[in-house]
This record gives structure tokens, sequence and C-alpha cells, in this order.
């Protein structure tokens, strides 16, 4: 980082009058952070008791081999299908639960960990643990969210879903301890290259499920020209497709973010110019997060929160997918 007047002072050192501001700007931040997602999280609430927040919930299913006539299950091997389990998750519930969680955890960091001075010396070291674990919470509350809007519904794989993003947080922590330990190659590539890979396992997911929704409803259309299959309501709007992407790019934007900071580290080789430059990390972070979270709440509350049919879409498509054969 740049020294003062070039006498050998990290303008980071612990402090110093540069140190002092630049970390006093960043709780100011978090302060204003925590205050728009606080005002987000007004609206939720307000749009909750003005609304029917069931429009917005979906059963999940799970897999089973049993046909539905008892009398059949010893003349074949009956076909795989979905039945549900008579759990409902509502995304109103989860997009609330996460922007406490924002709220909560940017009033940690803008009052120093509640005045204890935790988030200065988390800064000094070069690491945030908080921030990862708050992320845990709220990014897999997230990417539930646009895998319910994708379509996906079962269980098991919304619950590997939730293990594989909760180990990517994981991973992020990890690569910032690593470099602000100086560990070595390995210790810092391996979990770069995990994280990227629990990436991909999170959202394959989600995308499958959309575009396998798309191409199906799409080969319906034309086998059955003329024929009312689905209500008006069952297809899926367009802007689902560009939320979907939209937060898909901005997660993506934050393993940049840590493939940058490893990189950085191999250039400087200092870990003691490594934690000096982690706050403009952390600014980095603060902003992503802002923006990603933010974008998905005011989307939400713009479409499907304000709309009569909700996800109707959804439930629709599972329901046919849960029959043996659908009569059109």
């Amino acid at each position: 980082m740049v020294e003062e007047a070039r006498g050998g002072v990290s303008l980071q050192a612990p402090g110093s009058v540069a140190a002092l501001r630049l970390r006093g700007w960043v709780r100011n931040a978090h302060l204003a952070v925590g205050v728009v997602h606080l005002t987000v999280l007004m609206a939720l609430i307000v749009l909750w008791g003005t609304t029917n927040p069931n429009k917005v919930s979906v059963h999940l299913l799970q897999e089973t081999f049993q046909h539905k006539d008892p009398s059949r299950r010893c003349e074949c091997q009956p076909v795989s299908s979905l039945e549900s389990l008579g759990v409902r998750l509502n995304v109103y519930a989860l997009c609330i639960t996460f922007s406490v969680m924002v709220v909560f955890t940017h009033t940690f960091f803008a009052s120093d960990g509640f005045f204890t001075g935790i988030y200065t010396e988390c800064v000094d070291e070069g690491k945030n643990p908080f921030r990862w674990f708050e992320y845990s919470v709220t990014s897999t509350s997230m990417l539930i969210i646009v895998a319910l809007l994708s379509g996906v519904r079962q269980r098991m794989i919304l619950v590997m879903m939730v293990v594989a993003n909760i180990a990517t947080m994981l991973q992020g922590y990890v690569i910032e301890a690593a470099i602000a330990n100086g560990a070595g190659t390995l210790e810092r590539i391996i979990p770069l290259v995990a994280g990227w890979g629990l990436f991909i396992s999170c959202w394959y997911p989600v995308m499958y499920s959309w575009y396998e929704t798309l191409d199906s409803l799409n080969d319906i259309k034309s086998k059955c020209k003329g024929v009312d299959t689905f209500s008006d309501d069952a297809e899926p709007p367009r802007w689902v497709e560009v939320l979907i992407v939209a937060i898909c790019v901005m997660f993506v934007y934050f393993g940049i973010v840590s493939f940058v900071q490893v990189c950085h580290s191999f250039y400087v080789d200092d870990v003691s110019i490594m934690r000096d430059r982690f706050i403009f990390y952390e600014i980095v972070y603060i902003t992503l997060s802002l923006v990603v979270k933010t974008v998905l709440n005011v989307w939400a509350m713009a479409s499907i929160f304000s709309t009569s049919t909700g996800l109707a879409w959804v439930r629709e498509k599972a329901a046919a997918d849960g029959e043996e054969c659908v009569g059109y």
C-alpha cells in the first residue's frame, strides 16, 4: 500500500491517522448499507401485511417409486414420480429472513462488534469470519429463492444445495485465512478450486430446472396446438430468467474477488502488505453485497409479490411432474 511520506509507515498501520479514518469510513459504509436494508425490510413487512403471503408458498416434493394404485404394485416396475411432503417454503419468509440477518450483521460491523473492537481486529488481521458466516445464511436463502423460482422443489436437491453453498462460503473464509496467515501455495489454491466446484454444483440444478421447464413447455405447445394445456398463469414470466441469470452473475463476482485476492497474494508475496490492503477487499464485498441483495428483494417486490398469481407456474409444473401420465 501507499506509505506515508515514503517513511516506511503503512497507511493501514494500527493507530495511524489514515488507518483510523479509513476504518471509520468503512464502518460508516456498513451503517449506510444497514439503513438501506432496514428500509427494504420494512417494505417487505408492509407488503406481507397487505397481500396474501400464501401465493408465494410452494410445497416441497420427494421422489417416490410407489404406484398410486396399490393393486398394481406387483405387476410392474413403477416409474419415478414426485409426491408432496406437506412442507411449504415461503419466498416472502426467506426474503425477510436474510434481510433481518443482513441488518443485524451490518449493525454489528458499524458498531465495531457492538463496541468490542472485534471487527477492527478482524480487519487488521486480514480476515473477516463474521462476513462469511453472514453469507452462509443470506446467500443460502437467496439461492433457495432462486431455485424455487426456477422450479426446483425436490427436498434432497434443495438440501444438497444448502450444504454445498455453506461449504462454498467456508472456502471463502479459508482463502482469506490462508492469505492472512502466509500459508503456502496449495493452501490458497485448493480452497479456491473447491469453492468454484461447489459453486457450479449449487447453480447447475437451478439452470437445468429452469431451461428444462422452458423446453418442456415449448414441446407441449408444439404437440398440442389449439389445446388449452396450461392456464395462462402457468407459463413462466420472462423476467424470472433475467433475475436468475442476474443473481448468478452477481454471485460469480464474489468468486472473482477471491480469485483476484489469491492472485494478488502471489504477486505481492508479503503477508503484512496483504493485511494492509484487506480493507479494500472488504469495501468491494460491502458493495457487491448491497447490490445483489437489494436487486433480489426489490425485484421480488416489484414482480411476484405484487401480482395476484404469485408462483402459479411453479405449482402447475410440479403438479404435472408428479403424475405418471398427464392428460392434456
